[in-house]
């Protein structure tokens, strides 16, 4: 019993990453919160008639998320590049991908190297420091084109690579 315990929780933090990535990218927070506020204010007999109904006449399509703006002088943002050479990058960025997929398979779930990076705040200072906060919202927003949220090391690189292209250094 405490074996499976332990495996259980093993799994939840990447679970919860995957589940929250899905939740942020559908909008199923604004979803959620517009069909109550109309169950809340009709106050139908019967709610998931009434919900269905509504998803059905009058579905509810959030609006596009805002656009993450620097506002930082350009002064600021160059004091935040990482200026290493790629092939240095590439390479610390393989030594991440090869702890998460020992076995050599070529993929990584990307929900494991989420928990790591917020549980390990060393993986992340150690190698890339001027960018600890915006190389997990990258790996967040990475297309892993399938419903395991496995990435490639093709995937992985490429959006690393693109992230630590840019200014890092923002404190969220």
């Amino acid at each position: 019993m405490a074996k499976y315990k332990r495996d259980a929780d093993a799994l939840s933090g990447p679970l919860m990453e995957e589940m929250s990535i899905f939740a942020v990218k559908t909008q199923v927070k604004e979803l959620l919160q517009e069909y109550l506020k109309r169950v809340l204010v009709e106050k139908p007999d019967d709610p998931i008639d009434f919900l269905i109904g509504e998803i059905k006449k009058k579905p509810f399509t959030p609006p596009p998320a805002a656009e993450d703006i620097d506002t930082r002088s350009e002064e600021q943002k160059s004091k935040s590049l990482d200026l290493r050479r790629e092939e240095t990058k590439m390479d610390l960025l393989k030594d991440i991908f090869d702890r998460f997929d020992p076995k050599g398979t070529g993929q990584i779930a990307r929900a494991k190297v989420l928990v790591a990076f917020k549980t390990e705040s060393s993986l992340l200072l150690s190698t890339f420091p001027k960018h600890v906060f915006e190389l997990p919202r990258a790996l967040e927003h990475m297309d892993c084109g399938n419903k395991e949220g496995l990435l490639s090391w093709q995937a992985f690189s490429e959006g690393c690579l693109e992230c630590l292209a840019k200014p890092g250094g923002k404190t969220e």
